[in-house]
């Protein structure tokens, strides 16, 4: 599996979901009823225990992070769960793969596959087919060429924002 499509795989499934390009959390007058701890709590609903069941399913791989989780993060997950039920098992088997590898990834992976895919979506839907298409022609050993100097440009040797376990969901098919 390529680094490119791994890394464009991956921002697009988790960037898309974990907040890229979204919009700061709104922001809650304080009271003086409230102290600052009430207001950050509300900022942060739906609890786990708030979700419908079918909320649940959708997000299960990150119902350990998802009480601390900020609101704008779960909103966009949110989308998520709201489509869920609509998607093949197939994808959703996808879906919940991705999920699990996005809850591995250290905060500053998850930052770069944020990065990544908001450089992603700047470029044309045909431009990334093209090159897409143009780099499944390439043989073999010149794709090799290219992930290896992706790995020498990575300070830790990886490809960035790529845990050492997406090389399963490197294999997955993109959503569709």
């Amino acid at each position: 599996m390529t680094i490119f499509r791994c890394s464009i795989a991956m921002a697009m499934t988790l960037g898309l979901l974990a907040g890229a390009g979204a919009q700061p959390a709104p922001v809650v007058p304080a009271t003086p009823l409230k102290s600052a701890t009430a207001v950050a709590k509300a900022a942060d609903k739906p609890v786990w225990s708030q979700l419908s069941p079918a909320q649940q399913l959708a997000l299960e791989p990150l119902r350990a992070e998802w009480d601390p989780m900020e609101s704008v993060r779960k909103k966009k997950w949110l989308e998520l769960a709201n489509h869920y039920a609509s998607m093949t098992p197939e994808e959703q088997q996808r879906v919940h793969a991705r999920m699990r590898e996005w809850v591995r990834l250290t905060p500053a992976q998850r930052k770069v596959a944020r990065q990544n895919f908001t450089q992603a979506r700047t470029i044309a839907p045909n431009a990334k087919t093209a090159t897409w298409e143009s780099y499944k022609q390439l043989p073999d050993e010149q794709k090799q060429k290219l992930a290896e100097q992706a790995k020498r440009k990575a300070p830790n040797g990886k490809p960035p924002g790529v845990a050492a376990s997406a090389a399963s969901a490197a294999s997955a098919a993109p959503l569709k």
